[in-house]
């Protein structure tokens, strides 16, 4: 962070560009389910059990400084405010990176690069840039929206078919995410690869990507007591969950942004086989058609969850090892209708009602479940959330 201060301060004296800039949202959300919070990726709290309106949800506040320091050499140094997973409001930098252009079509990045797991990962808090107040739980909250420190090399090659861009990366990325019920904060740290496409061609933009991190996590005192006891039944399975922690993440995703349409969707997986962290996959489509400076759309949504059931199905500890999936089952649907509504140059007005159904044995994508939440049968709840996203 000094360094990058330095470097600004260095390139304002010698004439070169500095440019700031700021984006932020104000929100408010209610949801009819009153025995769980509806949260936003890893936040501790929201709509729900612990509220019934809550502005935290997708408030927040950002700045950002980009820097001309001389040819081929530019920078980026952003901090964004909003809830933090220790239920705060503080503020943390998001990007702090240098890159050098080569030549035309190839670059060099380092420092804090932005994510680059799905076709939104890189501008996601940015809510000004989405068509929704939030991106799609669905597959957004498949991994964690911290930034990554590592380097990675941008090249752009053109093709008769369009523009293709390619990123290639080795990073190390360090985040955080409650444990239900508020026990305690999980903290992992992650060292990986990354390899990104993106094809561009008239109004469509395609994406694929691929991730390789190997994670440690740091904290997980929620699932001790479950971990000693396999442990103590099967010390063979428990090791193997220690040092079993590669979790692969996969993705293609599209967009159409046509003059009166617009078209988005995306598919994701996340692998791995451990006791804390079963296989996921999610996906989207949205939808939209746009009246002049009004777009309304619909957005389907769906979540799966490998139950577990063939994994270790020798050990003794399988029953215990088939709970620790059963916990984390978050599979469930959600059926949105919203509208973006540009009120001028910089400000949108956003309004969007989910109707979300986990499925039975489902917890859903909730957290802080309460006595009364019906883990057999979940109920339909709704959400609804209204937004004044804004750049400056």
């Amino acid at each position: 962070m000094s360094v990058f201060a330095g470097l600004m301060s260095t390139a304002a004296a010698n004439g070169f560009g500095v440019r700031f800039s700021g984006f932020g949202t104000v929100g408010l959300a209610w949801t009819s389910q009153k025995n769980a919070d509806f949260v936003n990726t890893a936040q501790p709290y929201g709509p729900g059990r612990s509220r019934s309106l809550d502005g935290g949800l997708d408030s927040m506040l950002g700045l950002q400084a980009d820097v001309k320091m001389g040819p081929g050499l530019d920078g980026v140094f952003q901090v964004i405010t909003g809830l933090t997973p220790d239920g705060r409001f503080k503020p943390e930098i998001t990007l702090a990176n240098l890159r050098y252009e080569w030549s035309e079509n190839v670059s060099f990045r380092g420092g804090r690069l932005p994510p680059n797991r799905a076709l939104a990962a890189e501008y996601r808090r940015i809510n000004f840039t989405l068509p929704w107040p939030r991106p799609p739980a669905e597959i957004y909250g498949l991994f964690s929206a911290a930034p990554s420190n590592g380097v990675e090399v941008l090249i752009r090659t053109h093709q008769d078919f369009g523009t293709i861009n390619w990123r290639l990366g080795s990073i190390i990325s360090y985040s955080e995410a409650p444990f239900d019920n508020g026990a305690s904060v999980a903290v992992s740290r992650a060292r990986g690869t990354f390899a990104t496409a993106e094809l561009l061609r008239g109004d469509w933009r395609w994406t694929a990507s691929f991730a390789r991190p190997r994670s440690l996590t740091l904290n997980r005192s929620a699932m001790e007591p479950l971990l000693r006891e396999i442990q103590r039944i099967d010390p063979h399975v428990s090791e193997d969950f220690d040092n079993n922690m590669t979790f692969p993440y996969l993705s293609f995703g599209g967009v159409y942004d046509g003059e009166h349409w617009m078209v988005m969707g995306e598919w994701l997986r996340r692998s791995g086989k451990s006791a804390w962290a079963a296989d996921r996959q999610g996906a989207y489509l949205t939808v939209g058609r746009r009246f002049g400076p009004t777009m309304p759309y619909v957005t389907l949504a769906r979540r799966l969850t490998d139950d577990g059931s063939g994994h270790y199905d020798g050990s003794p500890a399988h029953g215990l090892i088939k709970a620790s999936y059963d916990v984390q089952r978050q599979t469930q649907s959600t059926l949105a209708l919203g509208v973006n509504h540009e009120l001028g140059p910089g400000v949108r007005l956003k309004a969007q009602v989910d109707f979300i159904r986990p499925d039975e044995a489902s917890r859903g994508l909730y957290i802080n479940h309460g006595p009364n939440y019906n883990v057999s049968h979940p109920s339909v709840e709704r959400v609804c959330s209204v937004g004044l996203d804004f750049v400056f």
